[in-house]
This record gives structure tokens, C-alpha cells and sequence, in this order.
């Protein structure tokens, strides 16, 4: 810290681009967000016109854009959403049947590191998840499992997940792992002493076509070795693998030599210390570092206070959330909290930081995330908590339990279509038999519904289950369509070739669904990437009714992955498919084909568990379906505000 570090690292890309290095072939990966902001801020000002085709991100954000882009290669939904530690917490309590936060946090742990140490065959796609948490135990390693398939179930991922996951599939898939090995050809890992092993892989798979790869840090700054973090096994293999060359960055030019030997000598006393640091020749020798000694807690908090106010007083463009006052521990932040609040010094504790860990902000986020992610059951078990709606936990437990032999989950009581005909696929087999059903794909830009593009649709129109017609359009791109060539093969040469005219695509498509009802796999995604762009076009969309492939999929046949392609091949489907529309669309007629007679099969008993126990939920699904509505028309705040008031959360 303070060496220029961040000034060589920046020194570095500027270098490679003016060497010839495309600007979109740079990869920077960072540790922490604040790491990457500043190594952006420090690009931006140093080369603006290339900054924007630069990657910078961390391990996490990286691995996130990668699953968006091959998600659906693994079977894994498009759309699917990061939980929290908090939110996997709260459902290894439920599963592991815990009351103590500390024992979830240990079996977190457990299941975390069994991804992170997975061997090349257990990262194979078919490989058992009963197998990969064998170490835990035959019980918990069924409760692990169990606890994966919740998670897929919601669309969501644990932030293992995201490491793990990239790891199977550069592992697993060749065709995959060449792509993304043509995707860089110069990386720089920014922080490397709080690596592990596992996210070294990745790395090591990305720069294994150029070696063209620099790491840097200090290992004398481990602090995530309780993570897992090995830097000395890390580096080794680095330096085996790579045989790079070796620069210190041994001069400091941020503090004072004051500091700095003060510093030095604290970390002398280490078991082991790597690196020296020297103050730079032009460093100010610096004030001494005063030691005080309070006579109680409240003048220690004072004697803070004073500090902070001398700091303010010296400097016309002090900051004060440079400043940071540690204590060992809660009682002394109150005190040194209330003197600051007294004295008009603006603080903010740890725990205030923590703003959306509080109970009723998670009470009131759960609401927009069932509005947003339809599957989320964990949200939807948290809105029935608070405030009280009088659904009693034994018809809960009983609807899940009842719901497992006939494909019935619990978030289908959010439909209101569950309650037309006590069956939430009533409306597809009626469509199904007799009546019309678009099947239909979409390839993109991008994986971000405000910000990228459709730029392919194609769709089979199913009249009493017979295919009547095809419709497929290439559309002109304003968005480049940057990763997502890598799937669909389609350059912005290619778009803008065959592309047509977005709004005539739209209207054409518009036209030829009707009011058909909808079915895709992975529709969800989609659905939300329509919406979007036509919005942005000014066309307004009807309310679609649909269902996802994947989702009746995961109910009602036993797979060891959900992607198309493994589906296709599981089922010898005649069409195969081929990450390009209108083949994906054609494949999954074929499936549907298949699945509508498993639906048929157990309609009954749906029916019955929806008498039995549907009264308890029909307010809310009428709640539920009112606010998905307005979110298509307010601002979030606003719509916040209705969902607040509307569901008694605001009184509560």
C-alpha cells in the first residue's frame, strides 16, 4: 500500500495497448470493488478513448459475466441472482434444521470449501453432489445436495457457486474453454495474497494460450486466509507454471518515515515477513505518533473527537470518511459514537453501514425480489412471515410436502393463475390442445436488460399442439455486442448486414405471437429482455402469459443438468441445439412435446392441494400480481412505497 502499486499496474496496460494489444483483449482482475473502481479511475484518466473496451473487475464479477454468457450451456438459468451470505445462512438454518448462527456458519463454510477444493472429476458437470460433499458426511452431504438444488430451484447462486461453476465449465466443455482462452490476451491480478487456489485456475486457464499474464501483491497483507487464501502455494505454482520475472516495489510514497518505520517494525514481529518497505527519498519526515492516555471511556472518546476536528480545521477538502476509529468492542463504539454525534462530526457505524442486513429491510427487499425473480421461494417464505397473513406454517410445510409428487411448489400460490382453474398449468395444456402457443428464442448483447439489445428472435407458432408457422429476424444493433459473439457467433459486421430495423422486427413479432401463450426455455430471461427493448422503442407489450422449459423440467423429469443441449441428448430429441435461435426454438417444440403429457398426468392432484389449502394464499397471489403490474409503470420508489402500505409492512 502506497509503494505504486496501482500507478505500475496502469503503466502496464497503457503499455500493451500502445504495443498493439486491443484494448478488449486486457483483462485487469482486482480482489476487492473499491480495487477495481480505483484501477478505473486510473485508466479513464490515462487512456479515455480505450478505457471503455478495458475488462476490469474482480474474481466474482468476472465469473458472474462468464456464467451470463454460458449459462445455459450448464443448465444453469440465464437470469439467476447472487444471494447474500445472509440469505444462504438463513436457508442452511432451515435445511440443516440449526438454531445458532455461529453452527451455520461453520456448515457454510464446510460446503464452501468442498467446492473450492473439488478435483478436476468433480467438477464434471454429471458428477453427484452427494459425491462432491462426501467429506461432510452421508447426512449433510444429502443436505448439501438438497441446499444446491434449492438455490438452482430460485435461479440463484452462493458466491462458491460463481467460482465453481467457471471452474466445471473450463474444465468440462472444450469448446467452451477455447473460447474464452481467444478472449485475452494480456491479465494482470491485482492483490494475489488473497487468491485461492481454485480462482488461480481460472486465471491460469485464461493466460494459458499467450502466458502473457503479471501478478502482484504483498503477502505480508494476507488477511483472508480463513477463506482459504493460500499465497505460498499460489506463488509457487505461479512461478512453475509461468517462470515470470520478479520486481519489488520496496519504496513507499504515501505515508510519512515516521509511519512507515513504525510499520516496519510492528511487522517484524511476523512469523514471517516477505517484503521491506522503505520510505521513498522524498518522504516527509512526519509528526511523532502521539500515545494518549484516557483517564475514562468518555474522555477517550473526546480526545478522538478533538483529533478528527484538528483534521477538518487543517484541510479546506477534508474527507471524513477517510477516517476510521476502531474499537475492541460494541459498547466503546456507542460511546465514541454519541460524542461525535454531539460534537456535529458525521460518523456511521459498522453496523449502520450494514443497512440491508437489518430484518424489515429484508422483510421489504424480499417483495421486489419475488416480483422480479418469480421463482424465489425463500422470498415468498419470507413475506408470509411478516407481516402475519394468517397462513399457518403447517399448510406451508404441508403445500411443499404435498406439492413434491405432482410438481406443485409453493411459489406457484404467488400465480394468480393457480386459482382459474386450482392448476398453475391449466392454461398451457388448454392452449396446448386447443388453443395457440408461441415457443420461442432470443439472442442478445448482453445479459442486462436495461443496457443491452435483442438481436435475434425466432418462434414456432403451435395451433392444437401442430406447428402452422416460423417467424425469424435479425435486427440491426445499436449495442456492441462484445462477449456475447462467443455463444451466438454474430458480429456487429454480421448484424449490421442482415440486421432489420428494430421496431418493424418488434411490430412483425407482436403480430405474429397475438395472444398466444408463450413457452421458452429460460423464457424468463427473455420475457424481461423483450419488454425491455420494445419499451425503449416506444411499443407497448401485453401482459404475456407463459411458462419456462427449464422450470417444468426440473419438476417433472430427473436430470443431472437442465441445459437444452443435455435435455436434447437425454430425450433423443431429433433437433439438437445450437445456441442460435430459431435451432434452440425448434429443439424445445420437441421437448414440450414430452413434457405436456408428464403435466397432464398429475393435474388432479394439484387441484386437490389447491382446494385444500388455496384459500389461505389467493390475497396475496392478487397482492403479488397488482404489484408485478406497477413495476412495469413506477419508479422503484414509488413502487416501494406501494408495497409498503399495500402490505401492511409500513404499519408493522
Amino acid at each position: 500500500m502506497g509503494t505504486g502499486k496501482t500507478h505500475v499496474l496502469s503503466e502496464r496496460v497503457v503499455k500493451a495497448i500502445n504495443s498493439g494489444i486491443p484494448a478488449q483483449k486486457i483483462l485487469c482482475l482486482t480482489f476487492t470493488n473499491r480495487a477495481a473502481k480505483e484501477m478505473s479511475e486510473r485508466l479513464a484518466d490515462i487512456c479515455p478513448k480505450e478505457f471503455r473496451y478495458i475488462t476490469i473487475k474482480t474474481f466474482h464479477s468476472l465469473c458472474t459475466s462468464i456464467l451470463r454468457v454460458e449459462a445455459r450451456q450448464i443448465g444453469l438459468p440465464a437470469d439467476f441472482v447472487v444471494y447474500d451470505d445472509a440469505d444462504c445462512l438463513g436457508l442452511i438454518k432451515d435445511i440443516f434444521r440449526l438454531t445458532k448462527d455461529k453452527e451455520a456458519q461453520e456448515k457454510f463454510s464446510q460446503l464452501t470449501n468442498c467446492k473450492a477444493k473439488a478435483s478436476q472429476l468433480q467438477l464434471s458437470p454429471n458428477y453427484p453432489l452427494e459425491k462432491l460433499f462426501a467429506p461432510l458426511g452421508i447426512r449433510d452431504a444429502e443436505l448439501a445436495s438438497q441446499y444446491q438444488s434449492i438455490l438452482q430451484e430460485r435461479h440463484a447462486l452462493d458466491f462458491a457457486d460463481l467460482i465453481f461453476y467457471v471452474r466445471s465449465i473450463l474444465n468440462s466443455y472444450a469448446e467452451i474453454q477455447q473460447r474464452w482462452k481467444q478472449h485475452f490476451d494480456f491479465i494482470q491480478v491485482d492483490e494475489v495474497q488473497d487468491t485461492h487456489l481454485s480462482e488461480y485456475e481460472i486465471v491460469r486457464c485464461l493466460a494459458s494460450r499467450t502466458s502473457n499474464i503479471a501478478m502482484i501483491g504483498d503477502l505480508d497483507q494476507t488477511i483472508y486466509e480463513w477463506r482459504g487464501s493460500e499465497p505460498d502455494k499460489f506463488i509457487s505454482q505461479f512461478k512453475q507454471e509461468f517462470q515470470p520475472q520478479e520486481y519489488s516495489l520496496t519504496w513507499n510514497y504515501r505515508a510519512t518515515q515516521t509511519l512507515l518505520n513504525a510499520a516496519s517494525g510492528f511487522a517484524d514481529s511476523f512469523k514471517e515477513r516477505y517484503t521491506k518497505i522503505t520510505p521513498a527519498p522524498d518522504c516527509e519526515v512526519g509528526e511523532l505518533i502521539p500515545v494518549y492516555t484516557a483517564k475514562n471511556e468518555l474522555d477517550e472518546a473526546k480526545w478522538i473527537a478533538t483529533q478528527i476536528q484538528k483534521l477538518a480545521n487543517n484541510d479546506p477538502n477534508f474527507l471524513y470518511n477517510r477516517v476510521a476509529v476502531l474499537t475492541r468492542n460494541h459498547k466503546r463504539i456507542e460511546i465514541i459514537t454519541k460524542v461525535l454525534e454531539n460534537l456535529h462530526i458525521p460518523c456511521v457505524t459498522v453496523e449502520q453501514h450494514q443497512f440491508f442486513m437489518r430484518q424489515e429491510v429484508k422483510d421489504t427487499l424480499a417483495y421486489l425480489r419475488l416480483i422480479l425473480n418469480p421463482f424465489d421461494t425463500g422470498s415468498m417464505r419470507r413475506m408470509l412471515v411478516r407481516p402475519n397473513r394468517g397462513i399457518g406454517a403447517v399448510s406451508i410445510e404441508n403445500v411443499i410436502k404435498e406439492g413434491e409428487a405432482c410438481g406443485f411448489k409453493l411459489i406457484d400460490m404467488a400465480s394468480t393463475q393457480t386459482f382459474l382453474d386450482s392448476d398453475p398449468f391449466s392454461n398451457l395444456l388448454t392452449a396446448y390442445d386447443s388453443g395457440t402457443i408461441v415457443v420461442f428464442d432470443v439472442e442478445t448483447t448482453g445479459f442486462s436488460a436495461s443496457q443491452d439489445e435483442v438481436i435475434e428472435i425466432a418462434a414456432s407458432k403451435l395451433v392444437a399442439g401442430k406447428l402452422e408457422a416460423e417467424f425469424h429476424a435479425y435486427i440491426t444493433n445499436t449495442v456492441p455486442v462484445r462477449e456475447s459473439e462467443l455463444i451466438h457467433g454474430y458480429s456487429d459486421e454480421f448484424l449490421a448486414a442482415n440486421g432489420r430495423n428494430a421496431i418493424d422486427v418488434f411490430q412483425n413479432f407482436l403480430y405474429f405471437i397475438e395472444d398466444a401463450f408463450l413457452v421458452g426455455h429460460n423464457l424468463g430471461f427473455d420475457i424481461k429482455m423483450i419488454t425491455a427493448h420494445t419499451q425503449k422503442l416506444g411499443l407497448s407489450t401485453p401482459k404475456f402469459q407463459w411458462v419456462d422449459t427449464w422450470d417444468l423440467a426440473k419438476r417433472f423429469i430427473e436430470s443431472d443438468s437442465y441445459s437444452l443441449e443435455n435435455l436434447a441428448n437425454k430425450l433423443n430429441l431429433n433437433q439438437l441445439p445450437s445456441h442460435r435461435a430459431i435451432d434452440d426454438t425448434r429443439t424445445t417444440v420437441e421437448l414440450l412435446a414430452i413434457l405436456i403429457p408428464l403435466v397432464k398426468v398429475r393435474a388432479d392432484y394439484r387441484q386437490a392441494l389447491v382446494y385444500r389449502y388455496g384459500e389461505e394464499f389467493e390475497d396475496l397471489a392478487d397482492d403479488i400480481e397488482s404489484w408485478r403490474d406497477a413495476s412495469q409503470k413506477l419508479r422503484p420508489a414509488n413502487l416501494l412505497g406501494k408495497i409498503l402500505v399495500d402490505s401492511g409492512l409500513y404499519d408493522y
